[in-house]
């Protein structure tokens, strides 16, 4: 069923003939009084590790294990999710804000002073985060000006609860 609803979502958002009736300055506007979780999606391009945050996480089924992400085509980083099957998804506590704001801009590099660990898959992993998907891309979907990666997820790990952590959300442009 979610595969089918999936699927005519994307069919409108492919249809060619659909305009914006309203600006993207107020589109945005609306869009950030839906409180999102926010995640770091990572993975290995030419040998570097990339990195970027995403606050459009999505758990499609439980089985198979599937989850999205949306990726703007006309980031920095779009070349090396689109290359590489494989990425990690991180989960972020609300004590990873600077972790979070690091990856949000284009032109820094979080990467400095960062110590992480590398999946067998070569994807970068973020210590102290909620979880981790490491995932294989299975397919993708246009959807305007972004990309719709739909992923399974083929392993996952967390650490044991931690009364103190909370997780990291995003609203009206803020994180909290």
């Amino acid at each position: 069923m979610a595969t089918g609803m999936l699927r005519s979502i994307l069919r409108v958002l492919q249809h060619k003939d659909i305009r914006m009736s309203v600006s993207e300055k107020d589109f945005r506007k609306v869009m950030g009084r839906f409180t999102t979780g926010v995640a770091v999606i990572t993975t290995q391009h030419q040998g570097k590790p990339v990195g970027v945050t995403i606050n459009t996480l999505t758990s499609v089924s439980l089985e198979p294990p599937l989850v999205l992400f949306c990726l703007g085509k006309r980031r920095h980083v779009f070349p090396a999710f689109f290359e590489n099957p494989h990425c990690a998804i991180h989960i972020l506590s609300s004590a990873q804000q600077d972790l979070c704001k690091a990856f949000a801009h284009s032109l820094s590099y979080p990467w400095d002073g960062l110590v992480y660990e590398t999946s067998k898959t070569g994807c970068p992993l973020i210590p102290s985060s909620l979880g981790i998907l490491h995932c294989r891309r299975e397919e993708t979907y246009g959807g305007g000006d972004h990309l719709i990666f739909l992923n399974h997820v083929e392993e996952i790990h967390w650490e044991e609860p931690d009364e103190g952590k909370k997780p990291l959300v995003y609203f009206q442009g803020n994180l909290a």
